[in-house]
């Protein structure tokens, strides 16, 4: 973590990335580790977001050009996760991408929102809002944390 957070934003930024992306990784520990050593929570908050953002998009390109035999192999969702997470979305449609923090089918989602070609704007949209709101409320729960401890 330290390495990490030695890069400043930009490690912040980097873990968000990953985390968006189909690298199993938080986003949330090293969030919150800047955030108690003092860092501005709305910078650690801004490069966090970005970065997880950029990360969940990418799972969206996946879908869109990737064969499934691919995102089985590579992207480690398999097929009976890729059909629990389009069972889930039936009906449901995009507004489930912001739901794409889930730990079992989050990836699979936005993998399948690229898959079904959904309109990507509003998934970039919806993903840029879930992700803002759960960073927020990650960020509020730190700080009162640090406030309960000191």
């Amino acid at each position: 973590m330290d390495s990490i957070l030695s890069l400043g934003y930009w490690g912040l930024f980097f873990c968000g990335l990953l985390a968006g992306s189909i690298i199993p990784m938080n986003a949330e520990a090293p969030l919150a580790a800047a955030i108690a050593m003092g860092w501005p929570s709305w910078g650690c908050l801004f490069f966090a977001w970005i970065g997880n953002l950029i990360g969940a998009t990418s799972n969206y390109f996946i879908g869109l050009i990737a064969s499934p035999e691919w995102i089985e192999k590579h992207a480690r969702i398999n097929k009976k996760k890729m059909e629990k997470a389009q069972r889930f979305m039936q009906g449901k449609g995009i507004w489930l991408a912001g739901l794409n923090f889930l730990p079992s089918v989050g990836n699979a989602l936005i993998i399948c929102l690229g898959m079904s070609r959904a309109p990507f704007w509003k998934i970039f949209f919806i993903l840029a809002i879930g992700i803002f709101v759960r960073f927020v409320v990650w960020m509020w729960l730190t700080q009162g944390m640090i406030s309960v401890v000191s």
